[in-house]
């Protein structure tokens, strides 16, 4: 018998037999691509979370010694102590700003808390 050949522009069955893995692998990758392509094209991304990551140190008052110190509440000590010309003191702490108020002298100074 005569074999018949196939009219121009069809793949022969023995084509796609002698290349099947080569045509599986194009197709996965190309699935592969376009999943991550429609993913990156439909998603949203993520929310940038804002950690405040502070010691949980305190500035507190000693009047009667004339000094402020930082208190560090988790290990139960002071870590820094700062000497004053009055007995009358008051801390304010916000963050890492620390004012202290003399209201004897009428004075407001600001804390060096990298001291």
């Amino acid at each position: 018998m005569a074999r018949l050949s196939n009219r121009r522009g069809t793949a022969s069955p023995g084509w796609v037999r002698r290349h099947g893995s080569l045509l599986v692998s194009l197709i996965g990758g190309l699935v592969i691509v376009g999943l991550v392509a429609t993913i990156a094209v439909v998603s949203a991304g993520y929310t940038a979370q804002r950690v405040d990551l502070t010691d949980g140190s305190v500035w507190v008052t000693n009047g009667s010694k004339q000094a402020i110190g930082r208190a560090n509440p988790a290990i139960g000590e002071l870590n820094a102590v700062v000497t004053t010309a009055s007995s009358s003191l008051q801390v304010v702490q916000h963050g890492q700003d620390v004012l202290l108020f003399d209201s004897s002298n009428s004075t407001v100074d600001i804390i060096d808390t990298a001291t």
